[in-house]
């Protein structure tokens, strides 16, 4: 199964705590409901029960999700730690693709020149 999210990668930005709430950046709340919404475009499955294994490549102008194994190159444009752009990417799976993303049990990311 294959997902290509035709969008700038976006790291995670850690929330904002307040008396009021937990809040994320307005700038990352925008940019994973775009990415949410162009998952669900993309997926036609039920979603994932059970474990799940994620493969992540990042790219300047897309993000593409498969299953497989790969070398990891940082190419120009792609901003934010790997760790980061990768908890977006599950942030905007989780109820898309699979129910949580305390199901993947293994994640595999690089970031690459197109």
């Amino acid at each position: 199964m294959r997902l290509v999210l035709p969008i700038e990668p976006c790291a995670a930005a850690r929330p904002r705590v307040t008396s009021k709430g937990v809040f994320y950046p307005p700038k990352y709340q925008a940019w994973l409901e775009a990415a949410r919404l162009l998952a669900r475009q993309a997926w036609h499955d039920e979603l994932l029960g059970g474990p799940v294994r994620v493969a992540v490549s990042f790219q300047a102008d897309r993000i593409v999700v498969e299953v497989g194994r790969s070398d990891c190159v940082r190419p120009k444009g792609v901003r934010g730690d790997v760790d980061n752009l990768c908890k977006a990417v599950l942030d905007c799976l989780s109820g898309v693709v699979f129910f949580d993303d305390r199901q993947v049990v293994e994640l595999t990311a690089r970031m690459e020149t197109q």
